[in-house]
Formats: C-alpha cells, sequence, structure tokens
C-alpha cells in the first residue's frame, strides 16, 4: 500500500522520507496530536515501510506484497512488537513494558530493523516510564521505538528529551469529509461536511458523532447547558444511558464518554464566542437559538472554568474505576458552577 493511503500529513511523510533517504533515521520517536488523527496508522505504515523485504535501502516505499509487508499488515511480523494497555486497565503495566524491552534487545529474526510501537504512551506511569528510559539511552542495535501520545507535556521529561517529537496537526475537513464518504460511514456530502467542521480534525470523533442518537443528544445538551437551572441527575442519567449502549466493552463506553464530554466543550466554546463578539467559526443553524442561550446564561469569564471542567473530566475518564460516576460529578459541577 502506498504512503498517499496516509490522509493530511504528506509533511511528517516528506520529513520521514528525507531522513531514510539520508541514512538519518533516529532511535526513539514521539508522535503526538489529537485522537483521532492517523497516528498509529502511520507508525505501522512507517513499520512496514522498513520492514519491507523488497525495497531498497533508501526507498521510502513498502511493496505492501512481499512476506514482510503481509505480516506486518496481519500483525504476526517477528520484528514488529504492538504494546499497549488493555480495555480494562487504566495504566500502560510495567510487565508489558518489560517484555517489549527484552524483545526489542534481540537481533532482528529477518527485517533490518526491531520495532516498537509503544500506543497509549500518555498513560504510561513513572515506573513504566522510567522502564523505558535505559532502553532510550542505550537503545539495541537496528531497533526502533515509536511513542503513540497526544501531548509531549504528558510525557517525562527524561523519556520526552530522549525522543524526536513529530507532531501531527489535525485532519483538514475536506480530507475528513472524504473518508466518510468512502468509508461509508455516510453517504450524504452535506452531512459529512457537517460532521467534519465539528470533528476537531479527527476522524474518530466524526465517526462517533454520526450516530444519530448522539446527533440528537446534541441538542438535549444544548437545551440542557442553555436553561437557568441545569438539571444535573437528568443530564447524567442521559449520558450513562448512551455510554451504556455503545456496547459491553469498557474502551467502548470511555470513548463514548470522552466524546459527550467534548460535545459539552464543544457547546460551551460556541457559547463563549458569541458572548464575547468574536462570532462561530462555522454556521449552525439547528441550534443557533439555544446557542445564543447558552451565551446569554452566563457571564464570558465562567466560560473558562466550564471548558477546563469537561477537559478534566476527558482527561479522568480513562484514569477512573467508574464511568458512571465520573459522568455523575461532571453533571453536579457543570450544574453549580
Amino acid at each position: 500500500m502506498s504512503w498517499q493511503t496516509i490522509d493530511g500529513h504528506d509533511s511528517v511523510v516528506q520529513d520521514f522520507r528525507q531522513a531514510i533517504e539520508r541514512g538519518r533515521l533516529a532511535h526513539a520517536y514521539l508522535f503526538v496530536g489529537p485522537p483521532g488523527i492517523g497516528k498509529r496508522l502511520f507508525a505501522r505504515k512507517l513499520a512496514q515501510t522498513l520492514l519491507c523485504e523488497v525495497r531498497s535501502q533508501a526507498e521510502f516505499e513498502p511493496c505492501g506484497k512481499c512476506p514482510g509487508c503481509i505480516q506486518v499488515a496481519a500483525d504476526s511480523h517477528p520484528d514488529l512488537i504492538m504494546l499497549g494497555r488493555a480495555a480494562d486497565e487504566h495504566a500502560l503495566p510495567i510487565d508489558t513494558v518489560r517484555r517489549a524491552i527484552h524483545d526489542l534487545g534481540f537481533k532482528p529474526d529477518r527485517g533490518r530493523y526491531k520495532i516498537a510501537i509503544v500506543d497509549d504512551a500518555d498513560d504510561m506511569n513513572q515506573e513504566s516510564a522510567n522502564c523505558f528510559l535505559k532502553c532510550l539511552e542505550e537503545p539495541p542495535p537496528r531497533s526502533l521505538l515509536l511513542l503513540i501520545g497526544t501531548s509531549p507535556d504528558l510525557q517525562l521529561a527524561t523519556v520526552r528529551s530522549r525522543c524526536q517529537v513529530i507532531r501531527f496537526q489535525p485532519l483538514p475537513p475536506a480530507v475528513v469529509s472524504r473518508v466518510l464518504l468512502q468509508s461509508g460511514v455516510v453517504t450524504d456530502s452535506a452531512q459529512a461536511d457537517r460532521l467534519a467542521a465539528m470533528s476537531g480534525g479527527s476522524l474518530e470523533r466524526a465517526k462517533g458523532l454520526a450516530s444519530p442518537e448522539l446527533w440528537n443528544f446534541r441538542t438535549e445538551l444544548a437545551n440542557a447547558l442553555a436553561a437557568r437551572r441545569i438539571d444535573s441527575l437528568r443530564l447524567a442519567e442521559t449520558m450513562n444511558t448512551l455510554v451504556e449502549a455503545a456496547g459491553k466493552e469498557s474502551i467502548e463506553k470511555r470513548t463514548r464518554a470522552k466524546l459527550l464530554f467534548g460535545m459539552a466543550a464543544e457547546l460551551l466554546a460556541d457559547g463563549m464566542r458569541i458572548s464575547t463578539g468574536a462570532g462561530l467559526r462555522r454556521d449552525d443553524p439547528v441550534i443557533q437559538k439555544l446557542l445564543d442561550q447558552i451565551a446569554a446564561s452566563r457571564s464570558p469569564e465562567s466560560f473558562g472554568d466550564l471548558i477546563e471542567r469537561c477537559l478534566t473530566a476527558d482527561y479522568q475518564i480513562d484514569r477512573m474505576g467508574s464511568v458512571p460516576l465520573a459522568i455523575e460529578a461532571w453533571a453536579d459541577d457543570i450544574a453549580s458552577m
């Protein structure tokens, strides 16, 4: 598969192309940027490129057909180590990190590199992060570490300083809209454009917002935030019902909860723009009247604290044992602020 399948990150592709052509690939990279914009897909494509058994040393294009490319696509290549926290875990376990570092120390079985892709790098606790340090300080020969996170600030300074930080930008709305249509998430181009405008450049978020029940809840949430007195109990019950409907797996429920908090933060941010006279970034005729009411219901200064509470809830949702309790605490705080 060609690098042309990686949408919206042409400059990053070009930087890696030049690094490989010049033989200047670093031993460790930290990919950062918003969730759902393709960082993991990019890391896997980079691994496939480096482990391709057909390309020349200076080329930067996997053939997609050799045994190495096929094994990477099937997650079965002996020289590719994938690690991340399980759905029921709130941190990347140190035992998982130790096993990966142990395996990384062996010589490549059939490829030119031994590659470890560390998903959920934001969720490394201090013990796990410190375990990585020796490997980062003294990397095994022909090894490559790819850490995937959202912000350099969420990594230990000692880890961050030993990685080359690669910043991924949100996807352009046109790319998000096109992918939504091509993948069959939606069939109407107007709806695809509307979801892309609300996605913040995240394809993952756009797909989540495409759910009809979430789209309907957006209006209900705007109504709740526009009220003079928020019914926190009803709001929490509705949100928890939506979270339970997301699926049986914990990760599906957490993803849905984070999407709801992001939706609330966006509505409050739009209300703040209206209240300060900045205007909206896009036309939103469906709930324009409600946004005006949200703007009039609070002082411009209060919106910052409300948005911060939404962002805190988003951050905490992966670190709390009970998603329903996290939602209830958020709803109570929003109602009292």
